[in-house]
């Protein structure tokens, strides 16, 4: 059976620029231009990749050592971040380049470009923090034991963090391919619609993610989780 061919769009968004994937039958990926599993290069504006998601650290305490309260309903900013605070939401969602994204794929399916747009505008209202739950459909791309993984995660409600044996238990594999569950986490190919950024320890510390810390943490401040 052929694979669908994916065609990708560039988007700018206030945590940076990012590749949305997809084909004639769903969002297959939403990467930021740095991760290190981004599909494509993007031209003229090579970033270096994130080598280590774990790496990070903010005026001396290394990022990974951060606990994520559960969310307090607090909706003062000033009690907030810094890596939250210095983030412009309001930005919001834009194309980067349509003109070059359409030279680049050649004439997009009409699926395809109802996926982007709808991708676009659900991304916009979330950074603008007025969506909580997307609703695009999704072509998720991977093993089945990956697949098994990302949808559980996708149906995580908006207000909970889960650890990676909790997340094994949701998705209904073995306790002893927990380990496997953080490496299917680790290789989500979409950011945030999937919500990789609410996975933590057990003991609920910050672990890896393949966008950088620092977004990890602007991401739970942004939904409304305490980090101390």
């Amino acid at each position: 059976m052929q694979a669908e061919t994916l065609f990708h769009r560039e988007i700018e968004t206030p945590l940076g620029l990012a590749v949305l994937a997809a084909d004639t039958t769903g969002l297959a990926g939403f990467y930021f231009s740095d991760q290190r599993d981004c599909p494509i290069a993007l031209d003229q504006r090579r970033t270096q990749r994130i080598s280590n998601p774990q790496a990070g650290e903010h005026e001396g305490t290394m990022l990974r050592r951060y606990r994520v309260l559960t969310r307090s309903g607090n909706t003062d900013k000033a009690l907030r971040h810094p890596l939250y605070t210095k983030v412009n939401w309001q930005r919001g969602v834009a194309a980067e380049d349509a003109s070059r994204a359409q030279r680049a794929n050649g004439s997009l399916p009409d699926s395809v470009l109802s996926y982007f747009e709808q991708t676009m505008e659900e991304l916009d209202a979330y950074f603008r923090g007025r969506l909580t739950r997307f609703s695009v459909p999704l072509s998720l791309k991977g093993t089945p034991f990956q697949v098994k993984v990302w949808k559980a995660l996708a149906k995580l409600p908006e207000d909970q963090l889960i650890s990676y044996s909790e997340l094994g238990r949701t998705a209904g594999v073995s306790p002893g391919a927990y380990r496997a569950v953080g490496v299917a986490v680790g290789r989500n190919p979409v950011s945030i619609i999937v919500p990789c950024h609410r996975v933590v320890a057990a003991d609920a510390r910050l672990t890896g993610y393949g966008g950088g810390l620092e977004r990890k943490v602007a991401l739970l401040e942004h939904e409304g989780f305490q980090l101390r």
